[in-house]
């Protein structure tokens, strides 16, 4: 029987190497830079490679066509990658503090721009959800390689399981939602549902909130209220300042 080969990943851009060589949450194999950075070199790659000596990471220096031939084409690698093995979701979520629900957050851009705002503690469903990728490590400034990101096998479920222990706050409009101004700061741990911009959140979650909280739109009528949604990670900035 043959064994799986793992595949690792390419982490690409200043903001998530450095995160992942300080965090130490992955294992690391091989640093890439630019050949370009010789002559001036960015004094944040030259502390990348510091470190990587200090940890014996191998660092190989490279055309900057070879060095893109690690990442889809157009991405912003900044001339060095890092290639890692795959982060790992953790094993148990901390139920010390607040907690953030992405529900079936598939866009890689959408769900690292969510995880910059400043929760470390995200609940994630095993399914319809976008994988811990290199993308989201960059979109998210580095954010990710951080985070505390537990995947419940069954997120209705542990949602059933958690309500009791905390307030569980859904985003939604319409319903028995309320607007955001009615709400103060919360005086106890919370779990805050958000959903994807298609579809919101699942109409089961919706069932275990106690509150449901819309940010009120500016458009009232159609069809401009077409274009009135709010990207994910810009609604979760707007309500977690307001509530926490």
């Amino acid at each position: 029987m043959f064994s799986q080969i793992i595949k690792p990943d390419y982490l690409y851009g200043i903001n998530p190497i450095m995160a992942a060589i300080n965090v130490k949450r992955r294992e690391i194999f091989e640093l890439y830079v630019a050949d370009n950075q010789n002559k001036n070199v960015n004094p944040r790659i030259s502390n990348i490679m510091n470190k990587a000596h200090q940890l014996k990471i191998p660092v190989q220096i490279l055309s900057k066509v070879k060095l893109e031939k690690f990442c889809s084409k157009g991405q912003p690698h900044q001339n060095v990658i890092l290639k890692c093995s795959k982060l790992e979701y953790i094993n148990e979520i901390n139920t010390q503090n607040h907690i953030v629900v992405a529900d079936a957050i598939q866009d890689p851009q959408n769900f690292g721009a969510l995880l910059r705002v400043g929760i470390d503690n995200i609940l994630v469903d095993s399914s319809n959800t976008c994988t811990l990728t290199p993308t989201v490590s960059k979109t998210s400034s580095g954010a990710l390689e951080m985070m505390n990101i537990y995947k419940a096998p069954n997120l209705i479920q542990s949602m059933k399981e958690l309500r009791n222990k905390y307030q569980v706050i859904g985003t939604s409009f319409g319903g028995r939602s309320r607007p955001l101004s009615e709400f103060k700061k919360l005086d106890k741990k919370a779990i805050i549902i958000f959903g994807n911009e298609s579809n919101g959140m699942h109409p089961e979650l919706k069932q275990q909130c106690h509150e449901l909280i819309q940010i009120p739109s500016q458009q009232r009528e159609f069809p401009a209220t077409l274009v009135d949604s709010l990207n994910v990670s810009v609604s979760a900035g707007i309500v977690l300042s307001h509530l926490l």
